[in-house]
């Protein structure tokens, strides 16, 4: 692992990010915050930093928080980062685990909208722009808007619409948005939608143990209304490398999420996914008998999602989306590479 000079804090922001973004704070704070949580991303880094980067929308900062990378990450964020005061580059003295890195670059943004991005993932252009329209004009009980996605695999070739995940999580009642999301979900793609920074700093965010994702949008559908926009603009990369195939046993996933977990008396992920989302139920700010229904159609949907044959694990979801075989998913029409400067899940 790479020596580099102890700081104060759990991590030191690169001096040229610094430096230029300075004069961004006295000008005012940005009105979108993206937060790229990595961890030895060199191979798709470049990709997702020119997609962002080259956004219609332009009033954002990009924080990089790096877990410690023993590849050419930290030199590929530190380029980046002398060349545009948007970005503000931080890197950890050793790999805290995703759940770590991906909160902190929550505690860091300064914006009213938060963007998570997987740094082998990608955007199209109108991405940014497309989203903070959709949050603008709605009102504020609307804490999340997201884009269809188009599949890409390793080499950046678009394969398949994502042909799930596609509706409003947006019933009035706090139970039936719940219902509607534990039916809805498989491969997450939620969670990398652009989100009110108010609504997301009142959830866990990402806790230390499997499919703490899915349980942080049970918190924010506990809170408002998720609108999913039906243009293609979101780019998912499904590779070998990503989380959720790489990791192929209970404890591999856990000490991904949190390098910690291997000291604790591990619990099986179905049955911590189920407790969980009892606590998120039990903290949300529901009157006695919202609460209640809320209690009663989990369990009726998980139960329901459980026996359906259609619906499969996440990480069977990933294995048909690498496959090109992910039901519900429509072939693309073929439309060759990500372009370099238009275009992921290790954190």
């Amino acid at each position: 692992m790479e020596n580099t000079p102890a700081r104060s804090g759990a991590a030191r922001m690169i001096t040229e990010g610094w430096s230029v973004s300075r004069s961004v704070v006295e000008k005012g704070r940005p009105r979108v915050s993206i937060g790229l949580p990595v961890y030895n991303g060199e191979n798709y880094l470049r990709q997702g930093l020119e997609s962002l980067l080259g956004q219609t929308y332009t009033d954002f900062e990009l924080i990089i928080a790096d877990n410690a990378s023993t590849d050419s990450t930290e030199e590929i964020c530190r380029g980046y980062a002398g060349d545009d005061p948007r970005i503000r580059y931080f890197r950890h003295e050793s790999n805290r685990g995703a759940s770590y890195n991906f909160n902190y670059v929550v505690h860091q943004a300064r914006g009213r909208y938060f963007k998570w991005h997987a740094h082998d993932d990608a955007c199209l252009p109108e991405y940014l722009e497309r989203c903070v329209g959709v949050l603008d004009e709605a009102p504020e009980t609307t804490v999340l808007c997201q884009c269809r996605s188009v599949l890409i695999n390793d080499h950046g070739e678009h394969y398949a619409h994502y042909g799930q995940e596609t509706r409003d999580i947006a019933a009035d009642r706090p139970h039936d948005r719940l219902r509607q999301l534990v039916e809805e979900l498989r491969l997450c793609t939620y969670v990398f939608g652009l989100i009110r920074t108010e609504a997301l700093r009142g959830t866990r965010m990402i806790d230390s143990f499997v499919s703490a994702d899915v349980v942080l949008l049970v918190e924010l559908a506990l809170r408002g209304k998720f609108v999913m926009a039906q243009d293609f603009l979101q780019l998912r990369r499904v590779h070998p490398e990503s989380s959720r195939l790489k990791n192929t046993s209970p404890r591999d996933l856990r000490e991904w999420f949190d390098p910690n977990s291997r000291f604790r008396l591990p619990l099986h992920p179905r049955m911590r996914y189920g407790l969980e989302c009892l606590r998120s139920i039990w903290r949300a700010p529901l009157s006695v008998g919202e609460r209640a229904r809320c209690y009663a159609t989990f369990v009726r949907s998980a139960t329901r999602r459980r026996m359906r044959a259609e619906g499969g694990t996440r990480e069977q979801a990933e294995r048909n989306a690498a496959e090109g075989s992910g039901q519900g998913s429509e072939r693309a029409r073929p439309e060759g590479t990500v372009p370099a400067g238009a275009s992921g899940r290790n954190h």
